[in-house]
């Protein structure tokens, strides 16, 4: 993904085209540096595009929450992978979805618009690698059960090959590792990624090979629609959306419903208008001088009361510590 440093929410950020003096991470040899540092903390960047593959390494060292739009670049296959701590992230079209630390998320993506959501401040590290069709199509004859869920890649443009946060894995960790690891100088490096990202490949695809696919649930109208009521859920904090008025707008059976969503974006649709409400509930409690009454209207509670308990249940302390080094 590539951060769009245009964006507002990036204002106050000074760009440098290389690593910090004081950088002390994760180096991607052979790679182009980009350092972003502002009020909010300091976000390394480094890229390596080649033809057949891509590979993105972001180290996030905050001092306060976070929001980073980004775009995602078109990607035959593209994985998701946490290095440190949780990281949030919000595709338009897909949803959000969260990765733990050494957790994946595989999916095939148009162009899109993506965001990347850290609710505290701290250390994150994340990578995505991008792999190339010709690479891809080589391997997918040796994963018979993966092969149908590329052969509609016109008519859907984005879709996840799994639910999103399942385990890595030793065995991909490691190819990772010695990825970020490389003993060589940068034009040697750039060969070895090849044969490291290739081998990253065959691990991750395994990995997803034995689990559940997500493919393609529902005929393309129906998918569309709970991809269309994932963004209402992110979008509308402030409402209420009772299954059985979901399920008969849309003319499914309940239980598929719910079923379908879970299976898609890897949590039930009350969980994830939970997450929804309560990160906007996160912002405007740093963003704005509203008091607490005001912003649980706004996210959709009645009572300040149950506002504040339910706040307290999902983030571990009370509404009144944001902006305390929360």
């Amino acid at each position: 993904m590539f951060p769009r440093f245009d964006n507002p929410k990036f204002i106050g950020f000074t760009l440098t085209p290389s690593l910090s003096p004081n950088y002390k991470g994760l180096i991607l040899q052979g790679a182009t540096p980009l350092t972003a540092a502002g009020q909010s903390g300091t976000i390394t960047f480094q890229d390596i595009i080649q033809p057949e593959f891509r590979i993105h390494l972001q180290e996030y060292n905050l001092i306060k929450p976070l929001k980073i739009p980004a775009n995602q670049e078109n990607s035959f296959l593209v994985a998701f992978l946490s290095l440190k701590n949780t990281i949030h992230y919000f595709i338009k079209g897909l949803g959000q979805f969260k990765l733990k630390q050494g957790q994946f998320a595989l999916l095939h993506s148009g162009d899109q618009e993506i965001t990347a959501n850290f609710d505290r401040g701290g250390s994150y590290q994340g990578l995505q690698v991008v792999w190339s069709e010709p690479i891809v199509q080589q391997a997918l004859p040796y994963f018979s059960s993966l092969t149908p869920l590329f052969s509609d890649i016109e008519k859907r443009k984005s879709y996840y090959l799994h639910q999103p946060g399942q385990i890595a894995g030793t065995y991909a960790l490691d190819v990772i590792h010695s990825l970020l690891s490389s003993p060589h100088d940068d034009a040697t490096s750039i060969f070895f990624f090849k044969l490291k990202i290739q081998e990253y490949l065959l691990s991750i695809l395994t990995k997803a090979d034995k689990i559940p696919k997500v493919g393609k649930p529902l005929n393309d109208a129906d998918y569309e629609k709970i991809v269309v009521l994932a963004e209402t859920l992110s979008l509308h904090a402030n409402q209420h959306f009772p299954i059985a008025k979901l399920a008969k707008e849309m003319q499914m059976n309940e239980m598929k419903l719910k079923q379908t969503f879970k299976k898609i974006f890897g949590m039930g649709i009350f969980e994830y208008h939970l997450e929804a409400r309560m990160k906007e509930a996160h912002r405007l409690l740093r963003e704005t001088t509203l008091n607490t009454k005001t912003i649980a209207s706004l996210v959709g509670y009645e009572f300040g009361t149950s506002f504040i308990t339910k706040f307290r249940e999902y983030y571990g302390y009370p509404p009144s510590e944001v902006g305390k080094g929360r």
